[in-house]
């Protein structure tokens, strides 16, 4: 705790030195972009907290968690989990307002959290899994100007599960075309 202090009082102290681009300048807004590792340890010593994996060889391990702000080289939060942890837990652990846009891969799709994030006015992106059910709700204009492989912006809706009922969410799916890979893929917001 007491490093933990000291390591955030330096950064809001000399952040501004360690800045890469200056992304908040163009968008107004905080690009904070997490993901996970794990580290695997031998099963005899963290047993108890590793993977049990379909082949049955389960190991110990742990969860690394972090989050960079996209205009600093250092992270702003690294917390651990037990490596079995789903990493949609994480998001429990992020501080929501509307300066802060959170970009994450599809391993963390928990559409309560995106309910809750478009609630606090917190913005997301992350691709769509592919076993997602929506209903597309609009289809939105794309402009004639926009040459970066946009095929599709949509407003789709999708049934968040809460308690004995559903409730239909919200929000935007874009898909686009990656010249380079070859292949297609789909964002929500």
């Amino acid at each position: 705790m007491v490093f933990e202090n000291i390591y955030h009082q330096l950064l809001k102290q000399y952040g501004d030195y360690l800045l890469d681009s200056p992304i908040k300048d163009v968008i107004k807004k905080q690009v904070k972009i997490f993901d996970s590792s794990t580290i695997s340890l031998f099963k005899n010593i963290m047993e108890c907290v590793g993977r049990n994996p379909k082949n049955g060889k389960n190991k110990g391990g742990i969860k690394v968690h972090t989050v960079v702000n996209a205009n600093e080289i250092v992270p702003s939060l690294v917390w651990f989990s037990e490596a079995k942890t789903h990493d949609h837990k994480f998001l429990e652990k992020l501080e929501c307002d509307e300066n802060t846009i959170y970009v994450f891969d599809k391993g963390y799709n928990d559409y309560k959290a995106f309910e809750y994030f478009t609630t606090e006015k917190t913005g997301f992106v992350t691709r769509i899994k592919n076993n997602t059910s929506y209903r597309k709700i609009e289809n939105l204009n794309i402009e004639e100007s926009i040459h970066n492989g946009v095929l599709k912006d949509e407003i789709i809706e999708i049934d968040v599960k809460k308690a004995k009922e559903t409730a239909p969410l919200k929000l935007r799916k874009v898909t686009f075309y990656d010249r380079l890979n070859k292949r297609e893929f789909a964002i929500l917001s």
